[in-house]
C-alpha cells in the first residue's frame, strides 16, 4: 500500500517497478491495447487542445500585436542607461559596460602618444556610443525619415568629437610638470582620472538626457507639421517637475503658429534637464515672447530643422577649440561616425523589420542570429549587442528598437518542457531584461509549457521581465505581457 501511495503521489513509477507490474499481469488483448493506445493519444490531444484553448482564450487573449507602450519603456531605458554609464561592471538593467577599462586604456594611449592625438578614439566612443543609442532608439521608435535620422546622428558624433578633443587636450596637458619634464605615469593617471570623471560620468549623464529629449522634440515637431491643417498652433506646456524653473514657467501658455520664428529659440527642452514640452492645438495664438538676454544659446535652434540635439558651435567644447583645428575636428567626427555605421551589418526582414548585427561568440551567435532574424522577418527591429567585457558577466543579446527594451534569447534543450520554460524566464529576469524570447528547438506539450510559465511567475519573482515571446517548433511567435499573465494565473 505504501508503494501504491508513493506512485499515486509522484505519478512517476520507476522503470523497475513498471517491469514488475508487467510480469505480474497477463498479456493484454492486442485489439484492446490498440484501442487503449488510441484513447490515450486522443486524451493527450484533448488535454493539449484544452490547455491551448484556455491559454489562448483566457490568458493569451491579450496577445501583443502592438509594442509595449513607449512611455514606460522609454523612461525605463533612459534611467537604465544613465545608471550604466557610471563605470560599474553590472547594473540593475542587466547590461554592463566596463567604462573604467575603456577610460584606463584611453589614458594609457594619451600618455603613450605624448598627447599628439587630435581625438582619442576610446574617449570618443564612450560619448558617441551612448548618444547614438539614445538618439537611434528615439528616432526609430517615432518613425523619423532615415536621412534626417542619419544627419541627426552624424551631428551628435561631431559634438562627441569636439567634446573629446577637449578631454584629450586637457588630459594631455597633465603629462608635463612646470619645468616641462614628463611626469611618472602613475601621477599622470591619478590626475587624468579626475578629469575623466567629469567628462564621462557627470557631463555625459546630462548630455544623454538632452540628446534623447531633443530627439523626441524633433520627432514630435515633424508629426505636428503633418497635422497643422487641423492643429495650426503649438502651445508651450507646463513641466512635470516638482521644482519648475521660473525662467521657463513664464512661457507656459504661449500659443503660436508652428512655423513662427519664436520656436527657433524657444522649442523645449529649453536648457539642460528642462522637462517642458509643446503640443499641437487649434487654440487661438496668444502673445509673442521676447528672447531673454541671458538665454542659453546652446539651445537656440529647432532640432527638427537643424538636426542637432544641441548647438555645438555654442558649446565650450567648440569655443575652446583652436580655430585652426575646428574644421579637422568636424571632419574627424564625421569620419568616425561613418566608421561606426559601416561597422554594422544589417539584415533586412519583412514589413520594415531589420536586425543590426555585431560580432558575438560562436554557437551563441548562430542561435541569436536565427532567432532575431526570425523576429525581423515579422517586422521586429532589433540591434544585437556586443558581449560584455567584464569577466563572468553576460550582457543581454539584443536591444528592441521598437520598444526600448533589452532583449535576451533563450534556446533551452532540456527534455522537460516545464523546466525549459521556467528556467528561461527566471534566467532572463536575473539579467534584468524587459523582454525574453524563448525559441524551443524541440516539441513540448502545451500543458508542460503552461505549467512552467505559471511556476516561473509565482510569488512575484519576476520583477524585471515585462514581455515573454514564445516561438514553438515550426510555429509563429506568440507574445505575452507578464502583468496580464500574473493576473490570470494568480487571481485573488
Amino acid at each position: 500500500m505504501a508503494k501504491k501511495r508513493q506512485e499515486t503521489a509522484t505519478e512517476e513509477p520507476k522503470d523497475k517497478e513498471e517491469e514488475e507490474k508487467k510480469d505480474k499481469n497477463p498479456p493484454a488483448d492486442p485489439k484492446q491495447e490498440k484501442d487503449k493506445g488510441k484513447k490515450d493519444e486522443e486524451q493527450k490531444l484533448h488535454d493539449d487542445r484544452f490547455f491551448l484553448l484556455q491559454l489562448w482564450d483566457k490568458a493569451f487573449s491579450f496577445f501583443a500585436v502592438a509594442p509595449t507602450k513607449w512611455s514606460g519603456a522609454f523612461q525605463s531605458f533612459k534611467g537604465n542607461l544613465t545608471r550604466r554609464i557610471t563605470g560599474k561592471i553590472q547594473l540593475s538593467d542587466g547590461y554592463s559596460i566596463n567604462i573604467d577599462q575603456l577610460i584606463n586604456e584611453a589614458i594609457k594611449e594619451v600618455y603613450g602618444n605624448r598627447g599628439e592625438e587630435l581625438i582619442n578614439k576610446k574617449f570618443f566612443d564612450i560619448t558617441n556610443d551612448v548618444l547614438q543609442n539614445g538618439i537611434d532608439t528615439t528616432l526609430t521608435r517615432n518613425d523619423v525619415d532615415e536621412d534626417f535620422a542619419r544627419q541627426f546622428k552624424e551631428n551628435a558624433a561631431v559634438f562627441a568629437a569636439f567634446k573629446n578633443h577637449q578631454q584629450t587636450k586637457e588630459i594631455a596637458a597633465l603629462m608635463y610638470d612646470n619645468e616641462g619634464k614628463l611626469v611618472p605615469y602613475s601621477q599622470f593617471k591619478k590626475e587624468a582620472l579626475k578629469i575623466s570623471e567629469k567628462y564621462n560620468e557627470q557631463w555625459l549623464r546630462t548630455e544623454y538626457n538632452t540628446a534623447v529629449r531633443r530627439a523626441r522634440a524633433a520627432a514630435n515637431f515633424k508629426k505636428f507639421e503633418k497635422t497643422k491643417h487641423l492643429y495650426p498652433n503649438l502651445e508651450y506646456m507646463p513641466t512635470g517637475s516638482t521644482v519648475p524653473r521660473e525662467s521657463h514657467e513664464i512661457f507656459v501658455g504661449t500659443i503660436l503658429p508652428i512655423d513662427h520664428e519664436v520656436w527657433e529659440w524657444l522649442m523645449p527642452p529649453s536648457d539642460f534637464n528642462c522637462d517642458h514640452s509643446v503640443r499641437a492645438t487649434d487654440k487661438e495664438a496668444a502673445g509673442v515672447p521676447v528672447k531673454p538676454s541671458d538665454w542659453n544659446n546652446i539651445f537656440t535652434g529647432n532640432p527638427a530643422k537643424t538636426a542637432e540635439f544641441i548647438n555645438t558651435k555654442e558649446t565650450p567644447y567648440y569655443k575652446h577649440t583652436d580655430e585652426a583645428l575646428r574644421f579637422d575636428v568636424t571632419a574627424e567626427g564625421k569620419r568616425l561616425y561613418k566608421e561606426y555605421e559601416d561597422s554594422k551589418e544589417v539584415y533586412h526582414g519583412a514589413d520594415g523589420g531589420y536586425l543590426e548585427i555585431v560580432r558575438q561568440q560562436g554557437n551563441e551567435r548562430a542561435k541569436n542570429l536565427k532567432t532575431y532574424k526570425f523576429m525581423a522577418d515579422r517586422g521586429g527591429k532589433y540591434q544585437l549587442l556586443k558581449p560584455s567585457v567584464a569577466e563572468n558577466v553576460k550582457n543581454p543579446d539584443a536591444f528592441n528598437l521598437s520598444t526600448g527594451m533589452f532583449s535576451d534569447a533563450k534556446h533551452p534543450v532540456t527534455e522537460i518542457g516545464k523546466n525549459a520554460m521556467q528556467r528561461s524566464i527566471r534566467e532572463a529576469n536575473k539579467q534584468g531584461v524587459g523582454e525574453v524570447i524563448i525559441r524551443f528547438e524541440r516539441e513540448y506539450s502545451t500543458r508542460s509549457l503552461y505549467d512552467g510559465m505559471k511556476a516561473a511567475l509565482q510569488g512575484n519573482r519576476i520583477d524585471k521581465v515585462e514581455k515573454i515571446i514564445i516561438i514553438r517548433l515550426n510555429k509563429e511567435p506568440v507574445t505575452f505581457a507578464v502583468k496580464d499573465l500574473v493576473a490570470y494565473f494568480y487571481k485573488k
